[in-house]
């Protein structure tokens, strides 16, 4: 759709390593068409290919545009980021530290020596302190690549929501072209008729009445077409909210004649597998390997270091070599109490996490098992709106035909005109619920794709 067409037209699971950070790869794997990975930093998205305003615009290039463009996606990669370097941290506490220090110094009382010293630390056992801490680290890092994927799985529920209700828009206009069309010719039919003596000059009024109501249908149409348009080319992130691209329209029909939902398996799909319930699960199994390693701390750490150096002074020109070599055990005794004060609080944390994750389930069954019976029904509207569309364009063709041969009024024509334009702007919401519907379930179930046959029955 450009401006030009405003005028009256004429008559014709495991955890990622640092180089697997956060992607939306069931992305690549739900859509049908190819989508340029997002790497989850700016670079990837830098590469991304830039909108071409000049051809076919795609839901999965849309897509691939508005999850680079989103915030709370782009600010959970950081969190990532974080979440990986903390748990580098918690693998390192179980690697020996080497520290070299060299000195050289004089006074007054001492004459000039220099010093080189090499120190070796080595934490040989913690009582499962240090591995505790790394399984925390390894649940905290998935619990934040599973919300990201939450915050993914949002972009791009809501880019197809916005792409479709473009399209719904776009749908909606072409219907209006269509019966502005079909109004120029009845009016250009009631004024043959008029100049002939076979029609009345109200009829060529009514024939004139229902062109002004095309066009202002057709006006509003292409308004409503902007404004959609417009919202999807920001959620996209273009310099001009003006989107000029055409629309796919491929692969609409595919998907929505499939039978019936079975919402039970989707329930418990999306309680076992939704993103917002694996990251609940994730924070909670932080928070049970945080106990762990509070609870090790009271035994301490085993340690070994070594210490080997060479030491010159100017005063007896000489150099002397030094060693050292330690086995300690550090065990805590008291500590005010500061051990139990963290477990308890990690204890009440758990409970809170665990109603979270009830939470969390709740809140998917209750979307899938809403969203489910509403396909369901727009489904079923879906195909009584063709039936009345069909119907509608059938009465018409009888009626234009009777009103051409002269056995039928024009009234007939004007009613059976008004009829059509209606189903048309049905059949078209009616296809756009179902289609938005199948998206919301999507996300409802926690899968990053449209609804396929591995849904159904």
């Amino acid at each position: 759709m450009t401006r030009d067409c405003h005028p009256a037209p004429d008559r014709r699971h495991p955890v990622p390593r640092r180089s697997r950070l956060p992607l939306p790869w069931l992305l690549l794997l739900s859509l049908s068409s190819p989508v340029h990975a997002w790497t989850g930093d700016a670079r990837a998205c830098a590469a991304h290919p830039p909108i071409d305003g000049r051809q076919t615009l795609s839901l999965q290039t849309a897509i691939g545009a508005a999850v680079c463009q989103r915030a709370g996606v782009q600010r959970r990669a950081g969190l990532v980021a974080q979440s990986q370097a903390t748990l580098d941290r918690a693998q390192g506490r179980g690697s020996p530290a080497l520290t070299v220090e060299a000195s050289a110094g004089t006074s007054t009382e001492v004459n000039a020596s220099r010093s080189v010293t090499a120190r070796l630390a080595w934490v040989l056992f913690d009582f499962g302190a240090s591995s505790a801490a790394v399984r925390e680290g390894r649940a905290a890092l998935a619990a934040t690549l599973e919300e990201q994927n939450t915050d993914v799985l949002d972009a791009v529920a809501d880019t197809a929501l916005l792409f479709t209700a473009a399209q719904v828009a776009q749908g909606r206009y072409e219907a209006a072209v269509l019966n502005l069309r079909l109004t120029q010719d009845n009016l250009a039919a009631a004024q043959a008729r008029q100049g002939a003596g076979a029609a009345s000059v109200t009829e060529q009024l009514q024939a004139q009445t229902a062109v002004s109501q095309a066009r202002l249908d057709h006006a509003r149409t292409y308004n409503e077409a902007l404004v959609a348009r417009g919202a999807l080319s920001l959620a996209m992130g273009l310099a001009s909210a003006d989107l000029q691209a055409k629309l796919d329209t491929e692969d609409t029909e595919s998907s929505l004649s499939l039978q019936d939902v079975d919402i039970r398996a989707l329930v418990h799909e999306a309680q076992e597998r939704h993103p917002r319930v694996l990251a609940a699960q994730a924070r909670l199994g932080e928070v049970a390997a945080r106990q762990a390693a509070i609870r090790s701390e009271r035994w301490g750490a085993v340690g070994l270091s070594l210490q080997a150096g060479r030491d010159r002074s100017a005063a007896e020109g000489s150099t002397r070599p030094a060693a050292a070599a330690a086995l300690t055990w550090s065990l805590p005794l008291l500590d005010r109490g500061d051990r139990e004060a963290r477990l308890l609080d990690a204890m009440g944390e758990s409970r809170v996490r665990e109603s979270r994750l009830e939470d969390a389930r709740r809140l998917s069954e209750g979307q899938v098992w809403r969203e489910g019976h509403t396909l369901i029904g727009e489904r079923r509207a879906l195909r009584e709106s063709r039936l009345v569309l069909r119907s509608a364009e059938l009465t018409l063709k009888a009626a234009m035909e009777r009103f051409r041969q002269g056995v039928g009024g024009f009234r007939d024509v004007l009613t059976a005109q008004t009829v059509v334009t209606s189903a048309r702007f049905q059949n078209v919401d009616v296809d756009a619920r179902v289609r938005q519907a199948q998206w919301r379930l999507a996300a409802a179930t926690g899968r990053l794709g449209p609804l396929g046959a591995g849904l159904v029955r």
